[in-house]
């Protein structure tokens, strides 16, 4: 990594906001444990079908994020989602608040490609660290060795691991960070349409918290495919099971609560760090005399636009 280069850790929506907002000051180097840009903007092609199995569409509440979505649904990554959203609880069947909904096409990593744009992405990147050094910082990959020196290093990790000399900027009272919840993703595909009046459900009764026809999606293929997101409580007590065993009861759940027909495939995917239990409550956390930030969904709220909003507001820290 050029010695001049701003380090970010981390290719989900913050990271690359942050890393775009970077880039407009000088070179950025972004690293990410994965083999693909997005984090949970996640999306899985199957031989038979596509899957959205982290985050399941996105909202724009803010003018100027509403223009950034405007723009991708003109370049053909984003489309607007008219499915059938509602709420099954105890007491029937409620209407989802209404809103405009988007989703990634052909999948929601496709937001995230289109965002990183040229930059440069290290795939497969461990960092384990960052070591102060200098006027600047070294990032240590998992082995321990020196993936690079930077300037300043704006990093996505969760909440249990901001890097230690970062403050709230202009939030004296914002709180500190809880863990982030688990959560279980079952992807099921069926030969016929599941016959129910929805495309997307909440669900108030564990052990199934969301589940959404994939096909109602647009750019989705023809091929009848649900997610399904099981809540914390019931990821927590069986966050080490099989993920055979996972997608069969989630899958159980599914077709007793919809009668949908018996499954063609099934799969499970666990996400050990779902959801932030309490955000911070500020942008980002950032030392600038160090020239460090940290940002994500944490530090606002689960929503893309949030993280997206973070890693914009950790550029701006670090280059004011």
């Amino acid at each position: 990594m050029d010695l001049s280069s701003t380090a970010v850790i981390g290719a989900g929506i913050a990271g690359l906001a942050a890393a775009r907002a970077l880039a407009a000051h000088g070179p950025v180097t972004v690293f990410d444990k994965g083999r693909g840009h997005g984090g949970r903007l996640a999306h899985r092609r199957t031989e038979h079908a596509q899957f959205d199995h982290g985050a399941q569409y996105l909202t724009a509440h803010d003018a100027g994020f509403r223009a950034i979505v405007d723009g991708w649904c003109a370049a053909g990554v984003a489309a607007p989602w008219t499915g059938r959203l509602v709420t099954l609880g105890a007491d029937g069947v409620r209407a989802a608040p209404a809103g405009a909904r988007f989703v990634g096409v052909p999948g929601m990593s496709a937001v995230v490609r289109h965002l990183a744009g040229e930059l440069a992405v290290d795939h497969d990147a461990q960092v384990a660290r960052l070591e102060r050094v200098g006027g600047g910082w070294r990032v240590r990959d998992a082995a321990g060795g020196d993936a690079g020196r930077s300037p300043r290093s704006a990093s996505t990790a969760g909440p249990s691991r901001p890097p230690r000399s970062c403050r709230c900027p202009r939030s004296p009272r914002a709180r500190a960070p809880r863990s982030s919840t688990p959560c279980w993703a079952a992807m099921a595909t069926f030969a016929a349409p599941v016959d129910v009046p929805y495309d997307g459900a909440r669900v108030e009764h564990d052990p199934l918290g969301w589940i959404a026809r994939e096909t109602s999606k647009p750019g989705r293929g023809p091929t009848e495919a649900w997610t399904l997101h099981a809540t914390p409580a019931w990821t927590t007590a069986h966050l080490e099971a099989e993920r055979a065993e996972v997608a069969a009861q989630l899958v159980a759940a599914f077709r007793a609560r919809t009668g949908a027909p018996a499954a063609v495939t099934t799969d499970a995917h666990r996400w050990r760090y779902a959801l932030v239990e309490t955000p911070v409550g500020a942008p980002c956390l950032v030392d600038r005399a160090a020239g460090i930030a940290a940002c994500g969904d944490w530090c606002l709220g689960a929503r893309v636009e949030l993280a997206y909003a973070s890693g914009v507001a950790a550029a701006a820290a670090l280059t004011s």
